[in-house]
């Protein structure tokens, strides 16, 4: 599994607000869009094989929103 760290690092080093958008052309699981969603942050993220997208979906579906942006 890709590990939450290294995606939230990026995204707040570059900055994070309500109108910043994430964009993961490699998607896998979703880790990166989760991470996004989580600092509150809008995202896209594009995967081509089913399985990931699954898994995905389910991720972002299951995630609590803390916002932090509040």
């Amino acid at each position: 599994m890709f590990p939450k760290k290294l995606p939230e690092m990026c995204i707040k080093l570059h900055g994070c607000t309500k109108e910043t958008v994430v964009l993961d052309p490699f998607a896998g699981s979703g880790t990166t869009c989760q991470v996004a969603k989580e600092l509150g942050c809008h995202y896209i993220g594009f995967e081509t094989d089913a399985t990931y997208v699954k898994m995905a979906n389910e991720k972002l579906r299951q995630e609590k929103v803390l916002n932090y942006l509040d």
